[in-house]
């Protein structure tokens, strides 16, 4: 398999679990910057990755203001701020993995799959919960 490298916007629990199979599997999974609102968050992924400071924003307008800088972007932002920064990567050219929920109505979904397509690109949602450690705990109880 190819390494895949993508852009975390959202370093929180839900950025974290992407963040985690990186370190876990880097032959798949490269991330190559980070935006996040908290530094602490911010610091600890480019440690994490080796990434250099300039790779990590405050925010996702400022990391997508840059020229497109790996193959996808993970979208892990709260729930109702997905939509804005999917569609800056979508048009920028990037494969996006979108956190659940995706959106906030139907209309904007279809709007982000028609850019996809438009695009050439994957839009993917992402079904996290699966593999939280609560989650997998759980599985491993019942098992």
């Amino acid at each position: 398999m190819n390494q895949v490298t993508a852009i975390l916007i959202g370093a929180g629990a839900r950025g974290q679990i992407y963040a985690r199979y990186a370190q876990e599997h880097p032959e798949e999974l490269r991330i190559m910057a980070v935006a996040e609102p908290k530094a602490d968050r911010r610091a600890l992924m480019c440690r994490a990755y080796g990434n250099p400071a300039d790779r990590a924003f405050s925010n996702w307008e400022d990391l997508l203001a840059r020229p497109q800088m790996a193959d996808a972007a993970l979208i892990c932002t709260l729930d109702d701020m997905h939509t804005e920064p999917t569609l800056a990567a979508l048009k920028q050219g990037y494969h996006v993995l979108l956190e659940k929920p995706a959106c906030p109505d139907r209309d904007t979904f279809a709007r982000l799959c028609s850019l996809a397509r438009e695009q050439g690109v994957v839009l993917l949602e992402g079904m996290r919960p699966a593999f939280t450690p609560g989650f997998v705990a759980l599985r491993e109880a019942v098992s």
